[in-house]
């Protein structure tokens, strides 16, 4: 009578050498690729204390991407409309972020729907680094632009302050 084989590897053999080699490949891979995404993460929060210290008065960002919307049924038409992806510091929930979103034509500026860097998919991180130093220039600006204004509502008030 002829042997059967009943391995889960359908070679007839021990599985357990090659499994642990396999098993080993597979734990040197998740170690690395943990402690990349850990440094990518460290990264970009970095970049959001650095960018924090502006303590800027508004949400700054800027558009990195404007993509024409097509028909879903006919790729070969345009709507007219257009697609823009955005990357922004931004007062998202309680502290000051780096997010992105993309938003509509047709949708108002004020309905964006930010979502931080390090809380996106990886494809969505790397994406976002080219765009980090026109960012972070948008922010030196904004913080700049808010000096005069906030130097005039200072004086203004101080006045207010000795007329009492």
């Amino acid at each position: 009578m002829p042997k059967v084989n009943t391995s889960p590897s359908g070679t007839g053999g021990s599985t357990s050498q090659p499994a642990a080699k396999s098993s080993v490949h597979e734990q040197a891979i998740i170690a690395k690729l943990s402690a990349r995404y850990r440094e990518l993460t460290s990264l970009w929060e970095t970049a959001e204390e650095k960018l924090r210290k502006f303590r800027i008065p508004n949400d700054v960002y800027i558009c990195y991407a404007i993509e024409d919307e097509h028909y879903p049924d006919r790729p070969d038409q345009r709507t007219g409309a257009q697609l823009r992806s955005y990357l922004g510091f931004v007062r998202f929930s309680n502290g000051w972020r780096i997010c992105t979103c993309t938003n509509h034509d047709n949708h108002p500026l004020g309905d964006f729907e930010w979502k931080p860097v390090v809380d996106s998919r990886l494809d969505i991180r790397l994406a976002m680094i080219p765009h980090l130093n026109e960012l972070r220039e948008a922010v030196v600006k904004s913080a700049e632009e808010c000096l005069p204004k906030l130097d005039e509502a200072l004086n203004m008030l101080r006045d207010n302050l000795e007329n009492w």
